[in-house]
């Protein structure tokens, strides 16, 4: 079995770091742990706990307005709560605001075709609706044009629903990570671990990772911090946690 001469466990919990950014933040280490400065070390992620505080409708996003003509000629801007939303939670909030506006909401639908995987939009006679003013056309697979009644048909989404927003895992990223010796496809990067979203909305992304990857890392004669970011998949774009708390386990060792 192969030996390791010296190896340090690091639990880290923003919950103790008073007010941090909790996808972006600092951990001082204050030359706790000393290193050999010619030799090598590595470290990986051994358990983590974060919850899924993701929203992929926001004002942030700026893709949380849609742009209805309820048969006027004119159109009425619709303030999406932001939050996190399926494709049927999305179509009552936007049902729900219509109501609320004084105008039939069995007049419009977004409604996710499984099938053929893309997301049919139903107009009543005179309505409208104007996709160009944000992203929301994005995660709902349509163009950013404005589309009508369409004689009764439903417009059928002409491109794939992104109702993620484009984040379908996280990455944790440590400064600690030699990006010489990390990629992700053709992009040095420091991630850390890729950790998939397997919890709902609110619910708690937690693991005691089995088989740890063990990464190569920078050092120098002592550890004065660490800093980690929360991302998207693609271990660059930092992904808002709105403040929910983030707990680490890191290891590292010497090789």
């Amino acid at each position: 079995m192969e030996e390791y001469k010296i190896k340090f466990t690091c639990n880290i919990d923003t919950s103790t770091l008073g007010n941090v950014v909790t996808h972006n933040f600092s951990v001082p280490m204050e030359n706790q742990l000393g290193f050999h400065r010619d030799h090598n070390y590595e470290m990986a992620l051994l358990r983590y706990d974060i919850y899924n505080s993701i929203k992929n409708i926001s004002a942030e996003n700026l893709n949380n307005e849609i742009k209805i003509d309820f048969g006027t000629g004119s159109f009425i801007t619709i303030i999406i709560t932001d939050g996190v939303y399926s494709i049927s939670e999305l179509n009552t909030a936007i049902k729900s605001k219509i109501n609320d506006l004084g105008y039939d909401a069995n007049n419009f639908s977004i409604i996710g075709d499984y099938n053929i995987l893309k997301v049919l939009l139903n107009l009543g006679a005179g309505w409208r609706v104007d996709f160009s003013g944000n992203s929301l056309y994005k995660i709902l697979g349509f163009n950013q044009i404005i589309y009508d009644h369409n004689l009764g048909v439903a417009n059928v989404a002409p491109n794939k629903a992104d109702i993620s927003n484009g984040i379908n895992a996280l990455s944790v990223n440590c400064s600690l990570i030699d990006t010489r010796y990390n990629m992700a496809n053709a992009n040095k990067n420091d991630s850390l671990y890729i950790l998939p979203i397997d919890s709902q909305s609110g619910g708690l992304l937690s693991s005691v990772i089995q088989n740890p990857i063990y990464k190569r890392m920078i050092h120098g004669d002592y550890l004065h911090s660490i800093d980690i970011r929360i991302c998207s998949q693609d271990c660059r774009t930092i992904v808002n946690l709105h403040g929910e708390d983030v707990s680490l386990t890191l290891h590292i060792r010497e090789i």
